[in-house]
């Protein structure tokens, strides 16, 4: 085959890899209920479709604090008191967990209750 002929399929494999890397990664999570725990413990739950003005929420744990800002369709880790605050640097919930390991706090969201979200 000619150079430019590779070209052509290079770049369509290029730009088709680019779009669905894309759309992963800018995809809203499917649920609407996010479920905060700690230890594996449910300790709080919102519906975030039903959110009319963002909030902060504390959440205590024997290992430390952090607050969640909660807003419509939206939850993330605003500030916590653990060491590196990587759970900090996570932003908002995009379908991966949100976890704070130093406080053994994990967020999810899922569409039911707290029975359809896989510990």
């Amino acid at each position: 085959m000619k150079t430019w002929v590779w070209v052509v399929i290079v770049a369509v494999i290029l730009a088709v890899s680019l779009t669905v890397g894309v759309v992963l990664l800018t995809r809203q999570p499917q649920g609407n209920v996010a479920y905060v725990y700690v230890d594996g413990e449910l300790v709080y739950q919102v519906d975030l479709s039903k959110v009319d003005q963002p909030y902060l929420y504390t959440v205590n744990t024997p290992y430390g604090t952090n607050v969640l800002e909660i807003a419509k369709d939206s939850i993330r880790i605003a500030d916590a008191d653990c060491p590196h605050k990587e759970c900090v640097e996570q932003g908002r919930l995009k379908g991966s967990p949100l976890v704070c390991l130093p406080h053994r706090l994990v967020v999810k969201i899922a569409e039911d209750d707290a029975d359809s979200v896989s510990r």
